[in-house]
């Protein structure tokens, strides 16, 4: 799940937003874990909310401007993050 959040990342800097939207879609399938600890629910919720964040940036970066409403919303509701979102825009 890192490795794909990394090539996530990369392809984000390299303004390659689709397919960045594919890792997303990757490090947001957990599917193969069974029985997940404590530990394990714990990362993958937050993988789950770096997946939202990183969707709609990625999505309006490449030119979905109809996110901007519910990007706004989100980071609205991210308060202690939203600073970090905003800088990425």
């Amino acid at each position: 799940m890192y490795a794909y959040l990394a090539l996530g990342e990369a392809c984000f800097y390299y303004e390659e937003y689709e397919k960045a939207l594919q890792y997303v879609s990757l490090y947001t399938d957990y599917s193969w874990v069974n029985n997940p600890s404590d530990e394990e629910t714990f990362v993958i919720r937050q993988f789950e909310e770096w997946a939202v964040g990183n969707r709609y940036l990625y999505e309006l970066m490449s030119g979905k401007t109809e996110v901007i409403p519910s990007y706004m919303n989100y980071i609205s509701r991210e308060r202690t993050k939203s600073f970090l979102l905003y800088v990425q825009l």
